[in-house]
């Protein structure tokens, strides 16, 4: 067990995985992020590892949506399996993410929902706190 009481910490920092271990999605619905995750199982002791997989993923929405696809939500499994949801047909059923693969799956923000029923929701303050972490970084890019 690490110092902030995280048995998973350790395994990133081994270098076993790029992303701290542990579910988690992340969608926009009516305009709000929403995020689910394990959080009884992973990250009930690691706030900053869930606030991290977040940020992760939020760029990771951002990006593939630049990317002119019509991404409904982005995942990442336990280790470090990616996933994004489509709505729409996507001739891809892969690509790469920071060297890392992802999984297309065609599905929109219902049947996402359905799929991921069995997950926690995070709470928005926890999301929150990673989209302004994500507003201070981008502002110290810009400023330097």
């Amino acid at each position: 067990m690490n110092a902030h009481g995280c048995d998973y910490c350790s395994l990133r920092d081994n270098g076993r995985f790029i992303l701290h271990p542990g579910a988690v999605c992340l969608y926009v619905k009516d305009g709000w992020f929403r995020a689910l995750a394990d959080i009884d199982y992973v990250y009930r002791r690691c706030r900053s590892g869930l606030r991290e997989n977040i940020k992760f993923l939020m760029k990771m929405l951002y990006e593939f949506r630049s990317r002119g696809y019509d991404a409904v939500a982005v995942c990442k499994d336990f280790d470090d399996d990616l996933y994004i949801y489509v709505r729409g047909e996507v001739g891809e059923d892969t690509v790469k993410y920071y060297g890392l693969n992802v999984r297309v799956i065609n599905s929109g923000i219902e049947e996402f929902e359905e799929m991921n029923y069995y997950m926690d929701r995070v709470d928005g303050i926890i999301v929150y706190e990673a989209f302004d972490q994500l507003l201070e970084y981008a502002k110290k890019r810009v400023e330097r």
